[in-house]
């Protein structure tokens, strides 16, 4: 039976779980124009995402399809975490991502 190696020969890694966002490394300074934009972007993408998966969501998908809804839904979970911790910039990327697939989608699903 094999056995454990010595416990000094034993590395740890320090792991982050897949389902948590880590804080903004770098902040981002904006004006409250600026942050006001960001946030009305965000919210038209994340919405506009939302819409379109909602439109397929109980539709038949192949294997891919369904991969790419997962995506999609990820990306908005992500999003919306992002926009939590007020780094916008991310929040905006990833909910622009989920709102191109998830309408990619909703084009090309009968």
């Amino acid at each position: 039976e094999p056995q454990a190696p010595p416990a000094d020969t034993v590395a740890v890694a320090e792991v982050t779980p897949p389902d948590t966002v880590a804080g903004p490394l770098i902040s981002v300074r904006m004006t409250p124009e600026e942050k006001s934009e960001r946030l009305a972007f965000y919210t038209s993408e994340w919405f506009r995402a939302s819409k379109a998966l909602e439109a397929i969501r109980n539709k038949t998908l192949t294997d891919l399809q369904r991969d790419q809804m997962a995506s999609a839904d990820r990306f908005l979970t992500e999003a919306r975490a992002a926009s939590e911790l007020e780094d916008l910039h991310r929040a905006c990327t990833l909910a622009e991502e989920a709102r191109i697939i998830a309408e990619d989608l909703e084009k090309n699903v009968p």
